[in-house]
């Protein structure tokens, strides 16, 4: 990381924080304590908080069951797309792609399953 070099060419010590952030793309700095454009004296110590993007979201085992309507609206309430039912349309969901109880990254399709 640029920033991070930077700082210790500077000849500070750099302590890296990563964090989660809805607004703040991955690998992108949120914040330095001491913030830009204060003093730091050589050889203290610069916090740096850097984005891990959007938290991971788990698909949750509770859609097993519902309606394909059901478990799609429960899946874009916690931000992630429904790509298609594999199955008959009209019966209720038995599984899903990725898998339930997968990390997923925020916004990512799931397929919802059901039984021929």
């Amino acid at each position: 990381m640029e920033l991070v070099a930077q700082l210790d060419a500077l000849g500070l010590k750099v302590n890296r924080v990563d964090e989660y952030s809805d607004t703040i793309a991955e690998n992108i700095v949120i914040s330095t304590s001491p913030a830009a454009g204060q003093n730091a004296a050589k050889g203290s110590s610069v916090t740096v908080t850097v984005s891990k993007g959007k938290k991971p979201v788990t698909i949750p085992a509770s859609i097993v069951g519902k309606t394909i309507a059901d478990a799609s609206a429960q899946l874009t309430a916690l931000g992630l797309t429904v790509s298609g039912v594999t199955g008959n349309p009209t019966k209720n969901v038995t599984g899903t792609t990725p898998g339930v109880g997968t990390q997923v990254k925020a916004g990512s399709a799931v397929a919802l399953v059901t039984s021929p």
